[in-house]
């Protein structure tokens, strides 16, 4: 299994692509209501998966320790980009006025993904900068001592790199494709 743990963002949607173009069947950001029961009550090994490949951006960034000791022998990869861009590219998507802004908020408790991942990444629901700063800071630091001493399953990896490192790191041969750049702002 190969789960890409970078924050939304930073390229986890064209990760997403170029596994696919690399022949992996792939998720990227799953929430159904059965998948954050199961995360809710502390189950991480998701019927999702089954028959899967890869899982790019929710849950993996928040629960890649639990995911690291229910999928044994995973590769995990770290999509980053440069903090200020990535700010920015935050602030345009996730400001003030956003899809789960305009609705009415659940009751704390109740199952919504969107509010359940942003709520678990960075403690609070609607962007803030110097706060998503910290937690993209922390995240990054956290997950390279997590993987420390594991540089055969673990890639920091920025999707302007292109096929190279990513390539070399799933021991696959570099497609004659210009890698994907999904999602672009």
């Amino acid at each position: 299994m190969i789960f890409g743990i970078g924050l939304s963002k930073t390229g986890t949607t064209s990760l997403t692509e170029a596994l696919k173009v690399l022949g992996y069947k792939t998720k990227h950001y799953i929430h159904s209501n059965d998948t954050l029961k199961r995360l809710h009550t502390g189950r991480f090994k998701l019927p999702e998966l089954d028959g899967v490949d890869a899982l790019s951006g929710n849950p993996a960034p928040i629960y890649y320790p639990q995911f690291d000791e229910v999928y044994p022998g995973s590769k995990f990869i770290l999509t980053v980009r440069e903090l200020s861009e990535w700010l920015d590219s935050c602030r345009a998507h996730f400001g003030l006025v956003t899809r789960i802004n305009k609705r009415k908020i659940k009751p704390l408790g109740a199952l919504d993904g969107p509010v359940l991942y942003r709520t678990a990444q960075y403690g609070c629901v609607k962007y803030h900068k110097s706060r998503w700063a910290w937690v993209y800071q922390r995240h990054v630091d956290t997950a390279c001592r997590y993987f420390e001493a594991r540089s055969d399953d673990f890639l920091v990896f920025n999707i302007l790199h292109g096929w190279q490192n990513l390539c070399r790191f799933l021991d696959k041969d570099i497609p004659k494709v210009a890698f994907p750049h999904a999602n672009k702002r």
